[in-house]
């Protein structure tokens, strides 16, 4: 054995091989240049060329496995033991996204870096490193956003200076259904199994119709069909103003998983999250001891030649459940909130050419939230109940040309409304809309969007145009316009409610006379990027509204809507990114707000500075991930509502400006699992008045993962 060693030392010493290829973007195909080739076992590295191209020398007996590493793009790695020439590696774009395709702007297929309608784009890097688990996390994160919360403590949010009701929310581009006090519960949205989200800024009713007033905001799925994938975790999180306490209280327990199977032409995607919630400091101002959700959502995809078939199912129920008490523990009550939201969409697309495209989906949805108080024999005292049901129909076509891409389409439906609090206790509604849109590449550096959509409901009608161009003065400057017309259809329970609360010892009355809201907004902005690692947005906005719906006081203790004449919605947003390395970058936003009533007196959640920052650190051996978010409000004098006049009045005392700050460590074992802390408002600052209700709290997250080709 030993006169064998001198024979095979050569071979370890000097054995080698080469890997040779191209490195492109997985968006567009374009070549990426100055890519990190790294082998780890040999310590030796290459950087590809112009043209993305590179070669490395391997020199190493066994299987090594070579890292392919560029600002802005995940890190991508491969095992390689022989020679391989041509291979073609794909890095996916996570920071700036310029390369995106983003499609709720237009309903084409748009790059980001060219659309002409502002938008932003929240990654799923950026969601995944924020620790959210909803839509509510996530969006609350954001700077310029505001928050108040109702009853039920269900947060609704402020952006660009509107309200919750004057933005839509999206999922996959379908809207849902089901609101209270006027608004979807963001709150129930699962962000699981979640590609990206979308947010269109500036009326965009001209395409979406009523609540896209002052934006839109979609949630993208994650559709991805290449290999079987199965994902699980588990949270654990408890509140509690000191940090060494976290982990002693009764903690909440969270539970997410998803999975997709691709079979064939067809690809099976199932997501699930549960969320247990216990009375402790983190749900106290809710009135509840214990809330329970159950996210569950299905779809399967079918891709037959030029056809295109998907059947989805979305459900979400909600308990939530409290015990009223004496002073010595006497159960004298219990009360229990049950949420329910089902939807089932069918829909087809047909791609009769590359030029052509026809599509059409079928949905039906249904919601229902029902209020039980039982005295302490658990006999029912009352019983809210409210339903919603609809059934909508769309139907869409696109045809490209050239320069030119023509859309236009049609959505029917019927929504029905039950509510115990209802005039006659329900009521039905038959909603029609056509719409159209030009979409036109004028010149290599200017395109042009032409919008408009007519709505029938109640025998009114309204007509919402859109006109929208950017001209790109450079690869890397970026001018936008944008004006358009948007609408919100009042309520069923602005119109039709009928309902005393005689805990609390007020009347709510609606008015059947009441008119759409109707706002006429203007977007200009400025976008500056040098392609690589740093980008900057700035947004100003002016939306003009006539007919807004605000509620008042005709008489002590009785309440009811009227539409005010005009109210003024304006603010400057700046957003900047800053890859600043492999292993740093960082993000900065600052929103500037004025909103006031034809009487220039400011309007009820106006914020008027708000700023933020976010800053991910990634050390070099790829294991470790530690992000900051930090949120801050500048000084402010709230408007508080006066139940007596049904008026708003500035508080005699305003509020301090305050910073909240988020921070999270991602640790991954290996390829397969990862474990993460985190601790959300470090500062533990609250307000018991206007909010943020919720202190410190800490969690600790395992997660597992599952891939196979």
């Amino acid at each position: 054995m030993l006169k064998l060693i001198p024979v095979f030392l050569p071979c370890i010493l000097y054995c080698e091989f080469t890997i040779t290829g191209v490195i492109m973007n997985e968006s567009n195909d374009a070549p990426i240049a100055g890519v990190n080739i790294f082998d780890k076992s040999s310590r030796l590295s290459d950087v590809s060329n112009e043209k993305g191209q590179f070669s490395l020398k391997v020199k190493d007996f066994q299987p090594t496995e070579i890292t392919f590493s560029h600002i802005g793009f995940d890190n991508y790695s491969a095992i390689f033991n022989e020679d391989q020439s041509g291979i073609i590696i794909k890095l996916k774009e996570t920071s700036l996204l310029m390369n995106d395709i983003v499609v709720t702007s237009t309903k084409n297929g748009y790059l980001l870096r060219d659309v002409p309608i502002t938008t932003e784009v929240i990654s799923r890097k950026e969601i995944e490193t924020s620790g959210a688990i909803t839509l509510s996390d996530i969006i609350l994160q954001r700077s310029g956003i505001s928050a108040s919360y109702n009853v039920d403590g269900s947060p609704t949010f402020n952006m660009l200076g509107l309200d919750q009701k004057h933005i839509l929310v999206l999922e996959n581009g379908t809207p849902i259904t089901g609101k209270f006090n006027n608004v979807v519960d963001v709150g129930q949205i699962s962000i699981n199994r979640i590609q990206k989200i979308e947010i269109i800024k500036g009326p965009c009713s001209a395409l979406y119709g009523s609540d896209a007033m002052g934006a839109v905001i979609n949630i993208v799925s994650d559709k991805s069909t290449e290999e079987t994938s199965f994902n699980t975790s588990y949270r654990t999180s408890s509140s509690d103003a000191s940090f060494s306490n976290l982990l002693n209280l009764k903690s909440n327990g969270i539970i997410r998983s998803n999975i997709a199977i691709p079979i064939n032409k067809m690809t099976i995607n199932n997501d699930v999250t549960i969320q247990n919630f216990s009375n402790n400091s983190n749900n106290e101002y809710l009135d509840a001891d214990n809330i329970n959700k159950l996210n569950f959502n299905t779809e399967v995809i079918l891709k037959l030649n030029k056809h295109t078939l998907e059947f989805s199912n979305q459900f979400f129920k909600q308990n939530n459940n409290e015990d009223v008490k004496l002073f010595n523990g006497t159960i004298i009550n219990t009360n229990e909130t049950l949420i329910s939201r089902n939807q089932f969409l069918i829909s087809h697309l047909f791609r009769s050419s590359e030029t052509l495209s026809i599509s059409q989906s079928l949905r039906t949805a249904t919601y229902s939230r029902n209020y039980v108080i039982k005295d302490m024999l658990d006999q029912e005292n009352s019983n809210d109940l409210t339903e919603e049901d609809d059934i909508e129909y769309k139907f869409w076509i696109s045809k490209n040309y050239s320069k030119t891409t023509i859309n236009g389409g049609a959505e029917f439906s019927k929504p029905h409304y039950i509510s115990d609090r209802l005039q006659n206790g329900e009521q039905n509604r038959n909603i029609s809309a056509f719409f159209g849109q030009i979409t036109n590449k004028f010149s290599n550096n200017i395109d042009v969007v032409l919008g408009l959509r007519h709505d029938n409901f109640d025998t009114k009608e309204i007509f919402s145009p859109r006109i929208a161009f950017a001209f790109k003065r450079n690869e890397n400057t970026t001018y936008r316009f944008s004006y358009g017309h948007g609408f919100r259809t009042p309520s069923f329970s602005e119109r039709l409610i009928d309902w005393e609360n005689a805990q609390v010892g007020y009347t709510i009355k609606g008015n059947p006379s009441l008119k759409p809201e109707i706002s006429k907004g203007v977007n200009v902005g400025l976008e500056f990027s040098n392609i690589n690692n740093f980008q900057i947005n700035s947004l100003f906005y002016l939306n003009s509204f006539s007919n807004l719906i605000k509620s008042f006081s005709t008489e002590p203790g009785v309440f009811t809507y009227e539409n005010i004449e005009t109210a003024y919605y304006r603010g400057l947003e700046i957003i900047t990114k800053w890859v600043i390395s492999n292993s740093l970058s960082s993000s900065f936003t600052i929103n500037f707000v004025e909103n006031e009533d034809g009487d220039g007196n400011q309007l009820p959640e106006t914020i008027p500075l708000s700023f933020g920052g976010k800053l991910s650190y990634t050390p070099n051996n790829e294991k470790t991930i530690l992000t900051t978010n930090l949120r801050g409000i500048g000084p402010y004098k709230p408007m508080e509502f006066n139940s007596s006049t049904g008026s708003y009045a500035e508080t005699s005392k305003p509020i301090k400006a305050y910073l909240l700050g988020d921070v999270l460590l991602n640790f991954n074992i290996n390829k397969k699992y990862n474990i993460i802390f985190g601790i959300t408002n470090i500062t533990n600052h609250t307000n018991s008045r206007f909010g943020p209700y919720l202190g410190r709290s800490g969690y600790i997250e395992i997660k597992a993962k599952l891939n196979r080709k």
